[in-house]
């Protein structure tokens, strides 16, 4: 079996690109399926549920799965879906609906991930506008970001600067 091995300390960093169902979920899933030894995990932190669907299509499935199911104070509640795991597998999923959880998964495979292990994010659109919401949030003191950015729009009409 061929392995995508980094040939210096540094780990190797692939970046699939595409719109939507072009196949990087599955190009992923491909890389995993051809070249992970065994030994080696494969983290994944997916938003968009695909992995799924894409693993039980060749008869694969992950070790643990995880799904975020909110947040009490500082800390992500996550559930475990045992129904959906696979013993015998090497990969490990966090299904992440939020920021909150993107920043917990993702933390948890930086802290978990051993040398030779893959990371996989799928996509990072979602993380990118999850942030985005959460800083608004944040600097507003709760204000969601369609709220804010609808304020501001008025304000900016009120002050006379609607047209500039």
């Amino acid at each position: 079996m061929p392995a995508l091995q980094s040939q210096s300390r540094a780990p190797e960093k692939l970046l699939g690109c595409g719109g939507g169902g072009t196949g990087k979920t599955r190009g992923a899933i491909d890389i995993l399926k051809s070249c992970l030894l065994p030994g080696q995990t494969m983290r994944v932190v997916d938003n968009e549920n695909a992995f799924p669907v894409h693993l039980e299509a060749m008869g694969m499935g992950c070790r643990e799965e995880w799904v975020s199911t909110g947040v009490v104070g500082d800390r992500v509640q996550w559930e475990r879906v045992p129904e959906w795991e696979d013993p015998d597998s090497n990969i490990i999923r966090w299904f992440c609906q939020d920021w909150h959880s993107h920043r917990e998964a993702i933390g948890n495979v930086c802290r978990d991930g051993q040398r030779g292990d893959w990371g996989v994010i799928d996509t990072i659109s979602q993380p990118w506008e999850d942030v985005q919401g959460w800083y608004v949030e944040q600097i507003t003191g709760g204000v969601g970001m369609s709220d804010w950015l609808v304020g501001n729009r008025v304000n900016q009409i009120e002050a006379g600067k609607g047209n500039d």
